[in-house]
């Protein structure tokens, strides 16, 4: 079936009551990709309390004309009558919205052109033009086309993916295409529609004054008539184009472009909150990197995440042979995840390093601590982005703990538990190491996952029912207060963590009557020697969080002797 029956349902009640009704919108243009149709919209010309009157059960609590039309199933349905738009003052929405009996003029004021199409619903209402409709869509030819990803970064190829028109070298690309380790790169798809095959005297079921069906064939966002007032009246579009091509795999028109770059500015009187949604969706494409420097050559980034921009044309040392911005985007390019927080993360974690960057001795930069500062840059700018706490603090963690430190060959299973304890368990050291993978591959490394990493994995996996936090000691403050008749109060927390570093180094001793054991006997030392709890619970932490081996990275990278 082309359309949900409950589509035609709904169109023959609009018709049977004397009203037009089209699908239109986003929903149409995936029709005609071959995309799965996940919303459907309808356009009529019924009012609201008029629409009301067709479906009881529909909604209506909005100022733009929009009912929610309820299933049988549940699902809801949104029909918004047509309409024209005043004049926008904020250059985010109308100041006035009138109601309009034709949808060429609804049509005309829609952002781009492959979003301005309609399909007539009322003209399929009956079987035999419901058959029409299928031997019409049966005859467009729909392709999705699954391209090498390494074809995406190939300058010998042809321009793949996101872009501008008319630029042929290929938009993102890598001095070194290097190997994932563990299997091949995921191909991705490009969608293709052509309307060649219909026969010209075809019913056509769809309106098209502004030439979609052509976009849709080339590949194009394309501005609805002038794209300077499309973009002035609603400054959101700005990034909705850019969104569209990094989900479609489409070019943007270069006038479209062009009109974009001299209004980027626009940006800043949208909320954070709409920005926000957009930069989701454009991370979360097929195509985030490209969908990145996309933004950054239009002018839109600067108004979006400014503290990536500051790493354009920032050179690094020796690790890399990208410079900062170059290789956060690739970083992103490269991520294995499909996690919203490991991709912000690879596009975030080396933000700071403009801001430390040093110069040593050997006039080699450094950027000492820039996982620390670059923590604080990701938190900022997110959190100025309105991004949820949840999402904020997963992401700061992972550019915080991106240069944990692992030698497969000095370092062992209490290492491992180590790190695991440092960066907060399991799930987190998982994304940490698609992190690391997207960070070695965005440097230029021939490999993401080496065989240190692989040693990694295999012992992560062999400590994984270890002990590795409080919680998971085999007692608590309680049970240390019964067994040895002391009161609430800082040392219960020394002994805690005391005990968890005895357990994390050797897990055998996760036994209570063990446990209860050791901490007596820290007690009874304290007793002959005053001040010993206290040294213990320091080198208990330190043991924990790693801190030696952590200067001693930093002077392994300052004499150059650091493997990664």
């Amino acid at each position: 079936m082309i359309l949900p029956l409950i589509i035609t349902e709904i169109a023959k009640k609009f018709s049977k009551s004397g009203y037009k009704c089209y699908l239109v919108g986003g929903s149409l243009r995936d029709l005609l990709l071959g995309k799965t149709v996940s919303d459907l919209d309808i356009a009529t010309d019924a009012k609201p309390e008029e629409i009301s009157v067709i479906f009881p059960e529909s909604f209506y609590n909005n100022d733009f004309g929009t009912v929610g039309i309820k299933t049988e199933s549940g699902s809801i349905i949104e029909a918004t009558t047509f309409r024209l738009e005043g004049k926008y003052s904020d250059n985010r929405h109308p100041d006035q919205v009138k109601y309009t009996k034709d949808i060429l003029e609804d049509l005309a004021r829609r952002d781009f052109t492959i979003n301005a199409l309609a399909l007539d619903l009322e003209a399929i209402s009956s079987k035999s033009s419901a058959k029409s409709l299928e031997v019409y869509f049966t005859n467009i030819k729909r392709m999705q086309e699954n391209v090498r990803f390494e074809d995406t970064l190939d300058e010998s190829k042809k321009n793949l993916g996101p872009g501008i028109e008319g630029e042929e070298k290929v938009f993102l690309e890598a001095k070194r295409i290097p190997k994932l380790g563990s299997g091949d790169f995921p191909s991705i798809t490009l969608y293709k529609t052509s309307f060649v095959g219909l026969k010209k005297d075809s019913e056509d079921f769809i309106i098209d004054r502004f030439q979609g069906k052509k976009d849709l064939e080339a590949g194009l966002i394309r501005a609805v008539n002038d794209p300077e007032k499309r973009f002035q009246e609603d400054a959101l579009r700005l990034m909705r184009a850019v969104r569209f091509a990094s989900e479609l795999g489409f070019k943007i028109e270069r006038k479209t472009a062009e009109a974009i770059k001299k209004n980027a500015s626009l940006l800043g009187k949208v909320s954070k909150e709409r920005i926000k949604d957009e930069l989701t969706k454009i991370i979360l494409s097929n195509w985030p990197a490209e969908g990145i420097v996309l933004l950054h050559k239009l002018g839109l980034l600067k108004e979006i995440l400014p503290v990536l921009e500051e790493g354009v044309g920032i050179e690094q040392n020796w690790h890399h042979i990208y410079s900062v911005f170059s290789h956060c985007v690739l970083s992103l390019k490269f991520c294995p995840s499909s996690s919203l927080e490991v991709r912000l993360a690879s596009l975030l974690h080396d933000v700071a390093k403009p801001k430390v960057k040093r110069f040593g001795k050997n006039s080699q930069p450094t950027f000492y601590f820039h996982e620390v500062e670059g923590e604080k840059m990701a938190r900022k700018a997110l959190q100025e982005l309105r991004f949820s706490g949840e999402i904020i603090d997963e992401v700061g963690k992972l550019v915080r703990f991106h240069m944990f430190n692992f030698d497969h060959l000095k370092h062992n299973e209490s290492t491992v538990r180590r790190i695991l304890h440092r960066v907060g368990g399991l799930e987190r050291m998982e994304k940490l190491l698609e992190l690391r993978i997207a960070d070695r591959l965005g440097s230029g490394c021939h490999q993401g996952e080496v065989f240190k990493l692989r040693k990694l994995k295999y012992l992560i996996e062999k400590v994984s029912s270890d002990p590795i936090s409080l919680k998971q000691l085999k007692l608590n403050g309680k049970d240390l207060m019964e067994n040895l008749k002391i009161k609430p109060g800082p040392i219960l927390g020394d002994l805690l963590e005391i005990l968890l570093a005895e357990v994390v180094a050797n897990p055998s001793l996760n036994k209570k009557e063990k446990l209860i054991f050791l901490a007596r006997e820290a007690l009874d030392e304290e007793k002959k020697l005053p001040g010993s709890l206290s040294k213990k619970q320091e080198k208990a932490i330190l043991f924990l969080e790693g801190k030696k081996e952590e200067e001693d990275g930093l002077m392994q990278e300052k004499y150059r002797v650091r493997t990664r």
